[in-house]
């Protein structure tokens, strides 16, 4: 029972250290193509003007706008997905997306 306790008190500890670093900065939409990602990390922003989503071949899973969700969104009339931003902060997360969409409906 006492390791239970010290064990929640020191859940507790951790997770208000981790509530206290964050922050919500928000980034002007004209300011410079630099942003900081959740770890405060400057990210440079690369532009890419070929990410697009094929209409016909999307079938609306929305896992492209889970993943990445500054590059896609799901539209609400059509219940497919589309692009959000062409500005590509977290390559990682776009190539993700990329590769979860099954009827390769995203090219980049």
């Amino acid at each position: 029972m006492k390791r239970r306790k010290i064990f929640l008190s020191l859940l507790g500890l951790c997770s208000a250290s981790l509530l206290a670093g964050c922050n919500n900065d928000t980034v002007d939409e004209n300011s410079s193509k630099e942003t900081k990602d959740s770890q405060n990390i400057e990210v440079n922003v690369v532009k890419n003007d070929n990410l697009a989503i094929e209409q016909n071949k999307c079938v609306g899973c929305g896992k492209c706008a889970r993943i990445a969700p500054a590059n896609f969104e799901m539209n609400a009339e059509t219940r497919k997905a589309q692009v959000k931003s062409n500005e590509i902060a977290n390559q990682v997360l776009v190539n993700k997306a990329v590769a979860s969409c099954h009827p390769e409906a995203i090219s980049q």
